[in-house]
């Protein structure tokens, strides 16, 4: 049976209470298809690390900012982490990155520096938000593939709270940046983060659709959730490329999903989420638990499963 099928994958606050061991929640909008919750396990497992995590997947509307249900919710579940002895921290997901801001005491320099939160820790009585996403992407493609950024020229499709976080993390390095967004908004937020932090990297806003020449880039990042559960991409065959370079997607599951599939098919190289999933993993368990939890632990729990 797949591990998840096991899984309670409600946004239910009554499966949090009372729990007798240490855990963990995932807040996302979808979670089905993930992975993480059995290389959790499989770490538990394997290293005796209080590492079992649970699955919180709320769905809300598309203005979720003004989704006062999820709101409710997202209010209830973060008593939840301040009450409960056992309730270590939380993992955020897309839709969540920006609102979970207003829920925490605090929030590190790094996730005010791209306005997003990716974990929830514990500090005492106050609840501590942090994002590892930019430092995750970068560590583990080196980790995992050995690849420096530094004068590369990258497009970025969305521009929420993943790809905010890897742009910002990567703006020192960067020499020019493409961003496309269907919401323009989000696209000229980032564009200002990342002019704050470079003065002098270049620039450029996209259309969201339509005939577009990306032929002047080295490397494409799909933050977009398209292709995670379903056949969609930010990307058509109108759209030009070079036949060189690298594709990244932020999902792992599928491991080729369409975007990646489509440069791939044009002759770029393609590498999908999993390095960045593996190496957020080990900053999280990490700082959650106070033991060095490192990439080649993780890594080698996520082989065992495969062998399964």
């Amino acid at each position: 049976m797949p591990f998840n099928d096991s899984l309670d994958f409600a946004p239910s606050l009554a499966k949090l209470r009372g729990e007798s061991k240490p855990f963990h929640v995932i807040l996302s909008g979808y979670l089905r298809s993930s992975r993480t919750f059995e290389l959790y396990a499989t770490l538990e497992n394997l290293e005796g690390l209080p590492s079992r995590l649970l699955p919180f997947e709320l769905v809300g509307s598309a203005g979720i900012e003004s989704d006062s249900v999820v709101r409710d919710c997202l209010t209830e579940l973060f008593q939840s982490l301040r009450e409960e002895e056992n309730f270590g921290s939380i993992m955020v997901s897309d839709p969540f990155k920006r609102i979970v801001q207003s829920f925490v005491d605090e929030i590190s320099l790094q996730a005010k520096r791209c306005g997003a939160v990716n974990v929830v820790l514990k500090r005492g009585n106050r609840l501590y938000g942090d994002n590892f996403d930019g430092q995750a992407f970068v560590s583990g493609a080196g980790q995992a593939h050995g690849l420096d950024f530094e004068g590369k020229k990258m497009l970025f499709f969305g521009c929420g709270g993943v790809s905010s976080a890897v742009a910002t993390q990567l703006s020192g390095d960067l020499k020019r940046v493409g961003l496309v967004d269907l919401n323009e908004r989000d696209a000229n937020a980032l564009k200002q983060i990342l002019q704050s932090h470079n003065s002098a990297i270049e620039l450029e806003i996209f259309p969201a659709q339509g005939n577009r020449d990306f032929r002047d880039f080295d490397y494409f990042y799909n933050g977009t959730g398209l292709g995670k559960s379903d056949e969609k991409s930010p990307i058509t065959s109108a759209d030009l490329f070079n036949g060189n370079g690298i594709a990244f997607d932020a999902n792992y599951t599928p491991s080729m999903t369409p975007f990646l599939k489509h440069l791939r098919g044009l002759g770029l190289d393609s590498i999908n989420g999993l390095s960045h999933m593996l190496m957020c993993t080990s900053m999280h368990l990490s700082a959650a638990t106070g033991q060095t939890v490192s990439y080649a632990t993780v890594r080698r729990a996520y082989e065992k499963m495969d062998h399964r």
